[in-house]
């Protein structure tokens, strides 16, 4: 998700969540795609501005901050398996299968990053590409067998334990 569609989606909320936004009730994401009262405090989401002076006030408050809130959510956050899932089908829909496949020590032409909740694909001209996720093969395959071969990678949850694993520390070291 990016900010713009953080402010889609919070520009969509009707006005009973605003009020109970405003009356304290904390937000939740969703698979990085949906908007929802939080059911509990501890699955809140988004630090909302406490110096609103009413439910409008507020509204505009973090729909204009929606890019901020995102980026601090996604500092501690990692995304969802179905948010990443979802996102790296649509690039591999994009530019084809074999673009995020090889053979070990290959590199293929893309590999897959995260950043700030939107997953990219960096290609062999960008410095990072070569420290990019991306699904390794034991041999060669072509055509349909490797398109199937990535789905699988994918659908299967590989893809989302290499990206989860590249940021373990990220995410759930504890380095104090």
């Amino acid at each position: 998700m990016n900010h713009f569609e953080l402010q889609h989606l919070l520009k969509q909320l009707d006005n009973d969540i605003w009020q109970a936004l405003f009356d304290g009730q904390p937000l939740a994401l969703v698979d990085d795609e949906r908007l929802v009262p939080a059911a509990k405090p501890e699955d809140k989401i988004f630090i909302l501005p406490q110096n609103a002076d009413d439910v409008a006030s507020l509204r505009e408050s973090v729909i204009k901050n929606a890019e901020e809130l995102l980026n601090n959510y996604y500092l501690s956050h990692p995304l969802s398996k179905s948010g990443f899932t979802l996102q790296v089908k649509k690039l591999v829909e994009q530019y084809g299968a074999s673009a995020f496949a090889a053979v070990y020590p290959d590199i293929p032409e893309r590999t897959l990053f995260v950043d700030v909740g939107e997953v990219v694909a960096e290609d062999r001209d960008s410095a990072r590409h070569r420290y990019g996720a991306y699904c390794e093969l034991q041999e060669t395959m072509q055509g349909e067998e490797l398109k199937q071969f990535v789905q699988q990678w994918l659908t299967g949850g590989d893809a989302y334990e290499l990206y989860i694993g590249m940021n373990v520390c990220r995410y759930g070291c504890d380095l104090s």
